[in-house]
């Protein structure tokens, strides 16, 4: 049961980070028959008729606030979604996972701390960032 509900949290992330990076929105449905099965349903909207009806891109807050709350240690945190949220090399995350969560959840929490006291300007430095310590310069 774990591995599905990890499987949709990842795609619900990755759709959420594409769906930035090009000013669209991905519509993401799930749907159980009975309870070991999950199904999942992704549209993508067209090119050129929905661009007038896709909302506009996250605002900055709102990517502080998802990363924020995706770093939060338990239980996103500790498997670094919030560095798949922000753009990262997949390593990354394994790391994260291969020191059980970034020594027992303090590398995550640092993280959550860092990403609630930045400004606008401040988070851009962490998007994209490769390190595994986002913060060191």
């Amino acid at each position: 049961m774990m591995k599905p509900l990890l499987f949709i949290v990842f795609l619900l992330c990755s759709m959420l980070r594409l769906g930035a990076a090009e000013n669209r929105i991905a519509v993401v449905q799930t749907f159980s028959a009975d309870s070991d099965s999950v199904y999942v349903h992704v549209a993508l909207p067209a090119d050129t008729a929905a661009q007038s009806q896709v909302a506009p891109a996250p605002s900055r807050e709102n990517v502080k606030l998802v990363a924020a709350i995706l770093a939060f240690p338990f239980p996103f945190g500790m498997i670094g979604l919030h560095r798949i949220y922000l753009g990262t090399k997949p390593w990354v995350p394994i790391v994260y996972l291969c020191t059980l969560g970034g020594c027992f959840g303090v590398l995550p929490f640092i993280d959550f701390v860092v990403i609630l006291i930045q400004d606008e300007e401040g988070l851009k430095q962490y998007q994209n960032n490769d390190k595994v310590f986002m913060w060191v310069k």
